[in-house]
């Protein structure tokens, strides 16, 4: 250190292109290649989507105004399919290139290796893992992208072994820091079973000067201990599990051509629900609905 995060920016930044998605798609085709199947069990309902959106659902009790969410649901063969609707895209893309960045200075390809910081940035190559889990009478199958792994593991197999990279301005006691972004870190890296976070502060010029890790269970207490009235834990998992259930009674038309628009706005604590049956909003692709229809024919 110092890390200078605008090192190789722009000639070195690959952005993702307009055509990778980066919601269910990932999921959708590790299925494929695995011939993994949909099997209820238990659980009385199948949830399938990505990491990003359910974070984005589980931590709708303390969003901020101006931020709220858009997810599109549909159900297809008794499971139910949930991805975002995104207006735009965000346009500071240095700020996205300083997070990569970060990573590069941290994390090298072979164990025993040694970083390479001249290597181009591009963002559409990612790894992800995908994971299943079950909440009350949910079951939930969804990909998350993962950032490196720990040389010497503290825990010795996956999703424990993984590390989330971040990048932040120095708290320095904000309550922002505590109440939001320390609750966005630890929903993301809670929801996929992640044990711990590298974090790298930097200065508004993108210079990191400090790393710190953190322990993704001792995060709300951390929390508790640098603000009143921190968030707690068990408010994010009942909205998860009510939006769910909403869902469940909502969604009705087996149809992989209908798709609910659910709308929620912080500012009015509501979630608003529409019907939409155009190309527009398709949330399921239609290669893996031709691979469907293909294994039941061959069935």
């Amino acid at each position: 250190m110092p890390f200078d995060l605008n090192h190789g920016y722009p000639h070195k930044y690959l952005p993702m292109g307009s055509n990778v998605k980066d919601g269910v798609d990932h999921v959708l085709r590790w299925m494929l290649k695995e011939k993994y199947t949909l099997d209820q069990g238990d659980a009385s309902t199948v949830f399938l989507t990505s990491r990003g959106r359910l974070t984005k659902i589980f931590t709708s009790p303390y969003q901020m105004r101006g931020e709220g969410w858009k997810m599109a649901v549909t159900l297809y063969r008794k499971t139910f399919y949930i991805d975002e609707v995104r207006d735009s895209e965000d346009s500071n893309s240095w700020m996205v290139y300083w997070g990569y960045k970060f990573e590069q200075y941290v994390c090298a390809d072979q164990p025993n290796g040694k970083p390479n910081i001249e290597g181009h940035i591009n963002t559409s190559e990612a790894f992800y893992t995908v994971v299943e889990s079950n909440i009350n009478s949910f079951k939930l199958l969804f990909s998350g992208e993962v950032d490196c792994m720990e040389e010497c593991p503290k825990y010795p197999t996956a999703p424990g072994y993984y590390v989330e990279m971040k990048t932040s301005l120095k708290p320095n006691g904000e309550d922002f820091f505590y109440r939001h972004k320390m609750l966005k870190w630890w929903a993301q890296s809670f929801l996929v079973g992640l044990s711990r976070i590298f974090a790298g502060y930097r200065n508004t010029s993108g210079i990191v000067h400090k790393t710190e890790m953190f322990e993704v269970q001792s995060i709300p207490e951390l929390c508790q201990k640098n603000i009143q009235n921190s968030w707690e834990p068990q408010v994010c998992m009942n909205f998860l599990c009510e939006f769910l259930s909403f869902v469940q009674k909502v969604v009705t038309q087996d149809n992989p051509s209908v798709v609910y628009l659910f709308t929620f706005d912080p500012s009015q604590r509501t979630i608003s629900v529409s019907i939409q049956e155009d190309a527009e909003h398709s949330i399921i692709p239609s290669w893996y609905i031709e691979a469907n229809q293909t294994e039941t024919v061959s069935v």
